[in-house]
């Protein structure tokens, strides 16, 4: 392709076929990275402080590096529930219509940084939550919302969330984010809030309050952490919503100014620390609703001195074991995760001459990271994490030269006791609910063959000829009972675009069956 170098650093060249599956076949799992990628300002003028028309634009985000880096600037304002019972059915129909919802940000929780098996779920706003999708028997798990950091801060008679007031300027990166929340001018006060996935089971925050020292200020910080359920998938920008009982049923053991968080519906328990410590209670609901039952690290300062930033780590327990993270550590998982991300990024490069092209090709290499789960990439892992295998990140990790991942994951969804495309549960296993599972075929094929290529591993070939080719056969016999080539999957599911001809001419030739005898989605409208 001219004018485009895609290249890797161990030397393995993505071809311009390669670079195109790598960039367009696997899912984007940060909500906005789509959004972020459109190259805009967002508009904050004080008489449109949400920078919209009429509720219309969507939220604007600009590129601050091509490396998966973004920024956006927004006027905060109050959390609300969105959307209501009500309305629900009526906005699920819009996002499905890809019309403009009558909301948008900032939101809370709408961005992700995931290491199996957790991620932080940031967002526009600052609010941080460490969440886990459990592996079982469920085709739709639901999540393990592990709690949630909220800060607070008290001046004078004034006390709020800083994820409801002043200007919010936040930058979305690979390993997290940092928002800068600018109180002025109604109070001479700012705060920088680092928040960073720690290894693969915890989440680490850092607040910098940022004072005038001409105009001091005696301010209370509290630092609220709490709040666990079992959360479903949300069709919309947050991945889960916060309700005042989430937490109305957790406990709350407090130990030497750290506490053991545990809800009935969560089979793990999360360990919060802070440093300093300052001074430690449990909120019986005082705050708020939404406070029930979380552990506050409060602290008081005042900006006319030096001040000194306030940490705060968060991590699961299994099995009533030792938190595996120390606070004492903070900087070390910091750099930890960065250096983990760089590294990703830094074994791929692209030259082109569209920013937006390149910067969509680098947050795809992050989120084919992100949604990996050993030993392969369950679809839509950030909504239901099971059902079909996602077959085109095994194209990407090919294209990327990932080859012993592909070929764990070719191994999980073709290698069981009833061969390639089966429906699957969470945990990997079969799902026995009686779901048709011939359309998942095709891409699984063409995986196979790509993989094939790419790597010449004959004995993985070997291992999965079999019963891919007895596979196809009750394929074509379920699907194809006239014997005229045309696919019976019905119009508007997935398999309609199977009929494609790549895919079909494919999986003929693999099977050695009518290599000239193509069909494509054009000869099914006209009926040829």
């Amino acid at each position: 392709m001219k004018g485009i170098e895609v290249q890797m650093n161990n030397k393995f060249i993505i071809t311009a076929a390669c670079f195109l599956v790598c960039l367009f076949s696997f899912d984007l799992c940060a909500a906005d990275a789509n959004e972020a990628q459109a190259g805009y300002s967002i508009d904050t003028r004080q008489n449109n402080p949400y920078g919209l028309s009429q509720w219309q634009r969507k939220p604007q985000f600009s590129i601050v590096n091509e490396r998966s880096v973004y920024e956006a600037t927004w006027r905060a304002k109050p959390y609300q529930v969105w959307p209501s019972t009500e309305e629900w059915w009526d906005m699920h129909l819009k996002v499905h219509k890809a019309e403009d919802l009558p909301q948008v940000g900032p939101w809370a929780f709408n961005w992700i940084v995931r290491r199996h098996p957790c991620f932080m779920v940031s967002g526009d706003a600052p609010r941080f939550s460490l969440v886990e999708t459990p592996r079982n028997k469920e085709i739709n798990p639901r999540f393990y919302m592990m709690g949630e950091l909220r800060i607070r801060c008290s001046v004078g008679e004034q006390s709020f969330w800083l994820d409801e007031r002043g200007k919010i300027k936040t930058v979305y990166y690979p390993w997290g984010t940092v928002h800068q929340v600018d109180l002025r001018p109604e109070l001479p006060l700012q705060f920088k809030i680092q928040a960073v996935l720690a290894e693969n089971c915890g989440i680490v925050v850092e607040v910098l309050p940022i004072g005038d020292a001409n105009k001091p200020l005696n301010v209370e910080l509290g630092l609220y952490y709490g709040g666990l359920d079992s959360k479903f998938i949300n069709f919309f920008p947050e991945y889960f919503i916060i309700n005042s009982n989430d937490s109305h049923n957790d406990t709350v053991e407090l130990n030497n100014n750290m506490a053991k968080l545990a809800d009935p519906n969560i089979l793990l328990k999360i360990f919060v620390s802070a440093e300093p410590t300052g001074t430690v209670e449990v909120d019986s609901g005082k705050t708020s609703d939404f406070t029930t039952n979380r552990i506050v690290f409060k602290h008081k300062f005042s900006t006319g001195e030096n001040i000194r930033s306030f940490r705060v780590l968060a991590c699961k327990i299994e099995d009533d074991k030792s938190a595996k993270l120390s606070i004492g550590k903070f900087d070390e998982y910091v750099q930890q995760t960065k250096n983990y991300y760089d590294e990703i990024l830094n074994s791929v490069d692209i030259k082109t001459p569209d920013t937006v092209l390149n910067t969509g090709f680098y947050a795809s290499v992050v989120n084919l990271d992100y949604t990996y789960q050993p030993p392969g990439w369950f679809e839509g892992i950030h909504e239901w994490n099971s059902y079909f295998l996602n077959n085109y990140h095994m194209s990407a990790a090919v294209a990327l030269g990932q080859f012993d991942r592909a070929r764990d994951g070719l191994m999980l969804s073709g290698g069981g006791p009833k061969g390639p495309a089966q429906v699957l549960v969470s945990d990997g296993s079969i799902f026995e609910g009686g779901h048709s599972t011939e359309d998942g075929l095709p891409y699984f094929i063409l995986q196979l063959y790509r993989y094939w290529l790419a790597s010449g591993d004959m004995e993985t070939l070997n291992k999965l000829w079999e019963p891919t080719c007895k596979n196809l056969d009750n394929m074509f016999n379920v699907r194809d009972p006239e014997g005229d080539l045309l696919l019976n999957f019905h119009q508007a599911c997935n398999a309609f675009l199977y009929q494609k001809t790549d895919h079909v001419q494919l999986y003929f030739r693999f099977h050695q069956l009518f290599p000239s005898e193509l069909v494509s989605v054009s000869k099914i409208l006209t009926r040829e």
